[in-house]
């Protein structure tokens, strides 16, 4: 849900006046390849029983800190701040890593005959790499992000230095 909320953000007209674009003419660049790389990411954090410490919609919200920014935006569209999830958005970095990683240039989509173009998105991919070789580089990750954090102080914590994902100020609207 969240995703739709961020295809909904408000845009700025030529003339510098906001107002909100309607959702049938405002496409996210690259919104249905970052939606399936962040789908991945929640399975494999679902898999961890370490995630049943949040909720689901905060596992949600600290994938979106993980991948995007500006982060103002994703705390209007969560409704949470990122002070509030940082210990849950530092628990998920380390998947999102392992997952750009794994991702295949453009995340093609797979094509099923039958299936509608704008449904393909829902189709679940796997990586070829072995499930427990992706546990271990995200315990790997886990144990790097640990040893950086010891080493930076809580206060100059402030997320990821760049964003994973496509940034969704980055909007084409059609006319």
């Amino acid at each position: 849900m969240y995703m739709q909320f961020l295809g909904n953000k408000e845009a700025v007209k030529n003339d510098g006046e906001k107002h909100v674009v309607d959702q049938p003419f405002t496409v996210p660049d690259t919104l249905r390849e970052d939606f399936m790389n962040m789908a991945k990411v929640l399975d494999l954090v679902l898999f961890d029983v370490a995630s049943l410490r949040y909720s689901y919609r905060e596992l949600a919200a600290a994938v979106l800190f993980a991948c995007y920014e500006p982060h103002s935006l994703v705390e209007e569209v969560t409704g949470y701040s990122y002070a509030d999830l940082l210990k849950v958005v530092e628990w998920v970095e380390p998947v999102v890593k392992v997952c750009e990683r794994l991702r295949s240039l453009g995340d093609p989509l797979l094509i099923v005959e039958g299936v509608r173009a704008d449904d393909l998105h829902n189709i679940q991919t796997h990586p070829e790499q072995d499930f427990e070789e992706i546990m271990a580089d995200i315990e790997r990750e886990r144990e790097v992000a640990e040893r950086a954090r010891q080493k930076l102080p809580f206060a100059r914590r402030r997320g990821p230095l760049r964003a994973r994902c496509t940034n969704p100020d980055q909007i084409t609207i059609f006319t």
